[in-house]
Order: C-alpha cells, then structure tokens, then sequence
C-alpha cells in the first residue's frame, strides 16, 4: 500500500464509486502507483459488481488518473497517477512572487540582562527520519511489484505460472511461519531460484523446489533473507 498515492486519491472529486475503486486500487499500489489486481480482487475489496469495477476503471483512465496494460496471460498492469491529473491548489504561491528581502531581528542583538545562562538546545529528531523496518509475515494481498531482470524472467514463463509460483511463494512462507524485512526482495530472490528448479534435458533438477521439511525450512530462509518466527505454535 502507498500512502503517497492513496492521499492523492483522498483530493480528488470523484463520484463515490469510483472514488472507492481508485481507493481500492491505491491500497495495492506501489508507491510508482502501479499494481495488477484482478477485477474480481477489485469487486471483492470495494463491494461493487465486476460491471461497477469495470465501468470506473474506464472512467478513471478517461479523466487521465488511471492507465492499463493488457498483459496476455497474466492480467492487466494498472497505474494509478491521481496526482499527475489533478490541478494545482489555490494555496500554491504564485510562481512570479519576488523574493522578500531578510531583515535582522532586533531581539538578535539585545544583551542578555535576565542574569541566566542561555543554554543552547539540542536539535530535535527529524521528523522525516522512519523507524527500523520490522520484519513481518507475509501480507494477506501481498502482490509483487517487478522490474528488471524480475519482470524479463517472469515474461519467459508460459502462461498460468506466474499465479502458480505466487501461490506456491504465499502458501510456502505461511506454513513456516517465516518473516522478512523486504518481501518484495524475497520475491524476487524465488524467481531467481525457480530456474534451478526447472528440469532439463528431462532430468528432475539437483534444487528441489521448496518444501515442508525442517531442513528445506532452514535452506530456504537463509536464501530468501527471512526470519523464523519465534511465537509460530506456541501455545
């Protein structure tokens, strides 16, 4: 979910249907504002029809917050770019404005004449400085977002594997109770390895997918950079 984007959608006047969609939408955005849902996982989210989904999607792409590309096999990749589409608040200041000139403060220069010391103050946190990222289980919605050599390996794959693998990926994790700072990189670390799981020459490969096993477990977070987590079956 990006909350950049979502905020955007939030400013936008927009009939209550398709305002709850973009909403919908934003909420499985990076924050590029793209992601690739189904219309079903669309209606789901909402509580609108698949009928409703599809008539806003085509509202939003014609009022220019939204674009879409058919991907065969593999769904629709959606952009959602509120803020690109929306005009400029009266509150911005006008570019042609001059510069006001500085002027000294009197109170600068006064003496001190309190009889105290003036301490000088510690600089406070900034407030744009985030907190270590926590590792998590795996989300409910997780979707990856790809590009690079992600986004070409998964392009290779005929069609149906990629909900195949994202499946297997979603279900393994959650089995084992395992946890991960970043799961968009320990997607990208499974398709990296789902090459050495492929057969060849009619060989079953030497890397066995992953599995169930304690020991498949232990092999599999050190590969994926994740945690186990320490609470999964205590009573």
């Amino acid at each position: 979910m990006s909350i950049r984007v979502m905020s955007a959608v939030w400013d936008l006047d927009l009939p209550d249907s398709e305002k709850l969609i973009a909403l919908a939408l934003a909420d499985w955005c990076s924050d590029e504002g793209i992601c690739w849902p189904s219309i079903a996982q669309i209606a789901k989210k909402s509580s609108k029809s698949e009928r409703t989904v599809q008539g806003a999607l085509i509202s939003l792409e014609k009022r220019g917050y939204l674009t879409r590309d058919q991907k065969p096999g593999k769904g629709c990749l959606y952009t959602l770019t509120p803020a690109a589409a929306a005009p400029r608040s009266d509150n911005t200041p006008a570019d042609t404005a001059p510069p006001q000139p500085l002027r000294k403060t009197p109170a600068a220069a006064a003496p001190n004449t309190s009889g105290t010391t003036n301490t000088p103050k510690r600089a406070s946190p900034s407030l744009g400085a985030r907190p270590p990222k926590r590792a998590t289980s795996i989300p409910e919605s997780f979707i990856p977002t790809m590009s690079g050599k992600t986004a070409d390996c998964v392009n290779g794959w005929p069609p149906g594997r990629f909900d195949d693998e994202l499946e297997h990926f979603a279900d393994y994790h959650r089995a084992n109770g395992t946890t991960s700072h970043d799961w968009q990189a320990s997607w990208r670390t499974w398709v990296k390895n789902s090459k050495k799981w492929e057969p060849k020459n009619g060989k079953r490969p030497h890397h066995d997918r992953p599995s169930g096993p304690i020991e498949s477990r232990r092999r599999f977070r050190e590969q994926h950079d994740v945690e186990p987590d320490l609470g999964y079956g205590q009573g």
